[in-house]
């Protein structure tokens, strides 16, 4: 009996010390939050402006992010286009730029990861239309 209960407090400590050293290997997952560290980039739109009242072809341009990513760049408030970023770290991306006649002004660009719920912004860019 003395046997077995020694043995039954050696599985004891081996398991609290199990438990131990995950916590500790887990600990710097838990202090990030568990999310991906985002990479910061840079984005530009051309061509720049763009002509109001005319149906007319933008391009939505990043470097500087990881590679693989998928993006979400909204336009304006009222766009978002999708994008993945290459083995470089690269996107474009396009859409058709709609603006009524007569329509002047600056519009911004913001580049998210898609799916973050945070909407931590990676890049930060406007174009003009006139």
């Amino acid at each position: 009996m003395h046997l077995s209960s020694r043995l039954h407090r050696q599985f004891r400590l081996l398991a609290v010390a199990a438990l131990v050293i995950s916590a500790l290997a887990a600990s710097p997952t838990l202090a990030r939050g568990g999310k991906v560290q985002p990479t910061y980039g840079q984005c530009l739109v051309t061509p720049n402006p763009v002509t109001s009242g005319v149906a007319e072809r933008f391009d939505v341009i990043g470097s500087g992010f990881q590679p693989g990513v998928q993006l979400a760049v909204f336009v304006g408030g009222g766009s978002v286009l999708m994008a993945v970023t290459d083995s470089t770290g690269s996107f474009d991306t396009w859409a058709w730029a709609q603006y009524p006649a007569g329509t002047s002004g600056t519009v911004d660009v913001y580049v998210y990861r898609a799916g973050d719920r945070h909407m931590t912004v990676l890049a930060h860019c406007s174009f003009g239309v006139v």
